[in-house]
């Protein structure tokens, strides 16, 4: 308790602290890739020239949106940038983190972002919700096309490459880290519990789920460093795999989550050799993009605000710890 204490007294100061807009104009391109008939539909963030032409995006009209230039020019330089991966939660897009996705490349970074079919807004299965190896394999599959794309490819630094996965694509990032998962084990778990996700595997169509990818390793020792936001209770991962994992790993715990157990942040990094947790003072949502005026009024499940500190604050504080773990654990120099 004294340690989740002080970590949020951390966090609290951090956001106290806002984080700098952006020093230049971010492009984004769509690359095609598909897994099977998974339309995984990749964005590529990256920065753009001085002057180039930008709007603002948003995805859902509640949301409040970023600036970007679609097909911009690239103005990256021929030196091979590093390249962070971008996971959504279930329900999300490919936008969903996109607040975090601008600073990421106004610090040097490209920037990766893709959809998981049965997990976004758009998109809702049960075999999403069940089959998180898909998500685990959608990842490598973007990151295959991307890597192999005679465009983009000789601009990545293939050695620093790391991830950021919010709630479901917190998950996703443990598989891709090395943690075995066992959809048994999180039922097993997940029995008494009342949490969002436990509850769905109550429902009745679950186990008529195919669960051919279940308890097999899903690991992509490419991707070197990951950071878990709000993932919440992580047990169907057998703590064996668990103890394997040596790529750098930090957790981001949401501390008033009403979404999924806060607790099993702490459990996690417990098991994950030398992996960091901080605990921030919020909610589940917190982690996705601020809401406007309409979402404030029409969506509050989704745009209130939990905890002292506003979304954007949060946002100010996860992106300086983002930035500065990935600093570290890719040796990455932070700069346009």
């Amino acid at each position: 308790m004294a340690r989740c204490m002080r970590l949020l007294l951390v966090s609290f100061l951090a956001a106290c602290v806002s984080a700098p807009p952006t020093r230049g104009p971010v492009g984004i391109t769509h690359i095609e890739a598909h897994r099977g008939d998974r339309d995984l539909a990749p964005q590529l963030w990256y920065p753009a020239a001085d002057g180039s032409a930008t709007q603002t995006y948003a995805v859902k009209r509640v949301f409040e949106g970023v600036r970007i230039g679609r097909g911009a020019r690239y103005a990256g330089g021929a030196t091979p940038r590093p390249l962070i991966i971008l996971s959504h939660g279930n329900w999300g897009t490919w936008f969903s983190q996109g607040w975090l996705a601008t600073h990421l490349v106004d610090a040097g970074y490209l920037v990766l972002s893709l959809q998981h079919p049965g997990t976004t807004a758009e998109s809702r299965t049960t075999a999403g919700r069940i089959r998180l190896w898909d998500r685990a394999a959608d990842v490598s599959r973007a990151l295959d096309v991307v890597l192999a794309d005679p465009e983009w490819g000789p601009r990545i630094d293939r050695d620093r490459i790391g991830f950021v996965g919010h709630s479901f694509g917190a998950w996703t990032g443990v598989a891709l880290a090395g943690g075995v998962y066992h959809h048994a084990d999180q039922l097993a778990a997940c029995r008494g519990k009342r949490d969002i996700y436990c509850r769905s595997l109550a429902e009745p169509d679950v186990g008529r789920v195919p669960l051919d990818g279940d308890g097999r390793p899903w690991a992509d020792p490419r991707i070197r460093a990951f950071a878990l936001l709000a993932g919440g209770a992580f047990d169907g991962f057998d703590a064996e795999s668990l103890a394997s994992i040596s790529a750098p790993v930090w957790i981001a715990a949401a501390a008033h989550d009403e979404v999924l157990d806060p607790a099993g942040s702490d459990r996690l990094a417990a098991r994950i050799p030398g992996a960091r947790e901080t605990s921030y003072p919020s909610g589940h949502f917190a982690f996705v993009p601020r809401c406007n005026w309409l979402g404030r009024r029409v969506r509050k499940d989704l745009c209130r605000d939990i905890g002292p500190l506003s979304r954007g604050d949060i946002h100010d504080a996860v992106t300086r710890d983002v930035l500065g773990f990935f600093a570290s654990s890719l040796r990455t120099e932070v700069a346009r």
